[in-house]
């Protein structure tokens, strides 16, 4: 196991849900997200506001993207 550097953030945590046509994102600390229209702009979303914090996205998809998931 590698050690993990000082300067590490933890990662910001996104839940991705397929809502009508489009693609809900909600941070699970709730200060962050949106409704888009579609799967790779709600990503786009996740990993522009955690690089904003000097931080990775871990990207989590409930049942309603299963399929989308299984693509990635």
């Amino acid at each position: 196991m590698s050690p993990v550097p000082q300067n590490a953030q933890t990662p910001v945590e996104f839940l991705l849900s397929r809502v009508g046509e489009g693609v809900q994102v909600a941070e699970k600390a709730g200060r962050a997200g949106g409704y888009f229209r579609d799967l790779s702009a709600a990503l786009r979303f996740a990993r522009e506001e955690a690089a904003h914090r000097g931080a990775q996205a871990l990207v989590r998809f409930d049942e309603t993207l299963a399929a989308a998931r299984a693509a990635l």
